[in-house]
């Protein structure tokens, strides 16, 4: 049985990295033939050769961009926990700020990208808001789910042993909304792949 999983996975694997091997040669076989220039369409090859000059540079900046997305994800996910937790305890702050949440959740971040560089730069910062607001909205809107979704009868039962809002946050609220977080968290990650 563990061999057939094993040689499943192997072609699993194979079929994908084949393909991309093929189109890789059709591709430098068209741009060799055709007599591309390399401005317009460069080869597989004069593209790994490039990786692997500037490979410093690329990793560098690799890691500037993982680190302003990261920083973004953080802000994103801590205020959109926050404004979740006030639209679930506090009824007229959601009806007055939610409509709001999802007119920004649907615009896109394209049409926001000029709005960001002429208030925050083209620095770090227009970066860290953009990932910021890419992640705010969906989060948002899934803990706000979660917070609000508990179980009515479980809440009654902590009504009824005079459980403080606190209590009733971190014991009921608060764990019921982690399965709507880690969706939207799953989300996010499939939006960037």
């Amino acid at each position: 049985m563990h061999k057939k999983h094993l040689k499943q996975q192997f072609i699993d694997i194979a079929i994908p990295v084949s393909f991309l091997v093929m189109a890789c040669l059709l591709w430098e076989a068209i741009v060799r033939v055709f007599h591309v220039p390399v401005y317009i369409l460069p080869p597989p090859s004069v593209i790994l050769l490039e990786a692997k000059l500037q490979s410093l540079t690329l990793l560098k900046h690799t890691g500037v961009t993982m680190f302003e997305a990261i920083i973004g994800f953080m802000i994103a996910s801590s205020g959109a926990f926050i404004l979740a937790t006030f639209f679930a305890h506090w009824r007229v702050l959601e009806k007055g700020l939610y409509p709001y949440a999802i007119a920004l959740k649907t615009t896109p971040i394209v049409a926001l990208a000029p709005l960001l560089v002429l208030w925050f730069g083209t620095d770090m910062r227009s970066k860290i808001v953009a990932a910021a607001l890419i992640c705010f909205f969906p989060i948002l809107v899934n803990v706000t789910r979660g917070l609000k979704a508990v179980d009515k009868e479980a809440l009654d039962l902590f009504n009824s042993l005079a459980a403080s809002k606190w209590q009733v946050f971190r014991l009921l609220r608060f764990p019921n909304s982690i399965p709507f977080l880690f969706s939207a968290l799953n989300s996010l990650a499939l939006r960037t792949v």
